[in-house]
C-alpha cells in the first residue's frame, strides 16, 4: 500500500506529521511531499500507484488518480473549507464542531480530535527532553508563548510586547514560520532571550512551561493551546469564542491586561464546554481512530 502526505507548509505538514510517523513506525510504505504553490501550478501529479492520499488543504491540489482514496485533515482548528477533489467516495477528519459549514457534497466526516494532541499522552522523549532543554537555558523563570500570523502582521506591537516582557523578566518563545520570512528575521534580532522554536517540535512539548499565549489574530496555533488550560490573548482579531481580544493596537490598556493574566490566569480560561467544540477528543487515541480507516481499506 503506497500512501502519500501532500502539505504545503510547515504548520500544514505539522497537522499530518503524528498519521506519517506512526503509519512508517508499522512498515507502511508512507511519504511526505511538501509542495509549493509554483510547483502545483506548474503540473505536479499524484502517482497512479498512490493507494491513499493525505491532503492538508486542496485549494491548489493537483488531479487525483481515480482509484486513489483521500483523506482530508484540515491544517488549522475551526476555520478550514475544502472543496474538489473531496465528495462523499472520500472522507474529511475534523478536530471538533466548530466553526465549519460542510458543502452540500461532503457528507462523509468524522469527529476523531486533533492528530497533534496525542503529543500530551504519548510524548517522543527525545522532543520532550529538546523542549525541557530549550526552556532551560532560557534567563528567566517565567515564559510566554508568542504566536505571529503568517505574513508577519503585528511586527510594531510585537516590538512593545518584547520590551514589556523583557521588563518583567519573562521569556518570550515565538514559533517560526516557514512563509514569514520578513518576520522572522526581526524575531532573530531578539537574540537569545527569545527564542524560535524548530518546527520538528509540537508546540505541546512547551505547554507545561507556558504561562500565557499570545496571538496575533485568531490562528490555529491559539486555538491548539486552548486543550492545555492555559489563558490566551488575541490581538487586534477574536472569534466568537475568543475570551479576552485588545482591538486595536491599544498598547494603553496592554499593560494593565497582561498584569491582570499574569496575576489571575484562571480567571481567562475557556470553559471546557468551549474547548470542546473546537477539540473534541483529547485523549491520545486520535491517531489511532485515523489509522483504523487505513486499516479496514
Amino acid at each position: 500500500m503506497k500512501i502519500l502526505f501532500l502539505t504545503y507548509g510547515a504548520h500544514w505538514e505539522a497537522a499530518t506529521e503524528p498519521i506519517l510517523e506512526v503509519l512508517q513506525e508499522k512498515g507502511f510504505n508512507a511519504k511526505l511531499f511538501q509542495g509549493n504553490f509554483a510547483a502545483i501550478d506548474g503540473g505536479i501529479r499524484i502517482p497512479d500507484d498512490t493507494d491513499i492520499l493525505f491532503l492538508t488543504s486542496n485549494a491548489l491540489c493537483p488531479p487525483v488518480p481515480r482509484q486513489t482514496k483521500t483523506f482530508f485533515v484540515p491544517h488549522g482548528i475551526g476555520s478550514e473549507t475544502w472543496e474538489s477533489p473531496m465528495d462523499n467516495d472520500n472522507k474529511v477528519f475534523l478536530a471538533g464542531k466548530l466553526p465549519w459549514t460542510p458543502p452540500a457534497k461532503v457528507n462523509n466526516w468524522e469527529i476523531v480530535g486533533w492528530p497533534k494532541t496525542d503529543a500530551l499522552w504519548k510524548p517522543k522523549v527525545e522532543r520532550q527532553e529538546y523542549a525541557r532543554e530549550l526552556i532551560k537555558s532560557l534567563p528567566y523563570e517565567e515564559t510566554v508563548l508568542y504566536v505571529p500570523m503568517p505574513g508577519g502582521e503585528g511586527i510594531p506591537l510585537m516590538r512593545w510586547i518584547a520590551r514589556y516582557l523583557e521588563e518583567k523578566k519573562i521569556n518570550m518563545l515565538v514559533p517560526w514560520r516557514q512563509h514569514a520570512q520578513n518576520a522572522e528575521s526581526y524575531y532573530k534580532r531578539f537574540h537569545w532571550k527569545h527564542v524560535g522554536i524548530p518546527k520538528i517540535l509540537n508546540l505541546y512539548y512547551f505547554a507545561p512551561y507556558i504561562k500565557v499565549i499570545i496571538c496575533w489574530g485568531l490562528s490555529s496555533l491559539s486555538r491548539e493551546f486552548y486543550v492545555t488550560k492555559k489563558p490566551v490573548i488575541h490581538l487586534n482579531h477574536g472569534g466568537p469564542e475568543s475570551n479576552l481580544i485588545i482591538h486595536n493596537e491599544d498598547r494603553r490598556s496592554l499593560g494593565p491586561v497582561f498584569d491582570s493574566v499574569w496575576d489571575n490566569p484562571s480567571k481567562y480560561l475557556l470553559p471546557d464546554k468551549v474547548v470542546k467544540n473546537f477539540i473534541e477528543k483529547n485523549d491520545g487515541k486520535v491517531v489511532e481512530r485515523i489509522l483504523k480507516e487505513i486499516e479496514e481499506l
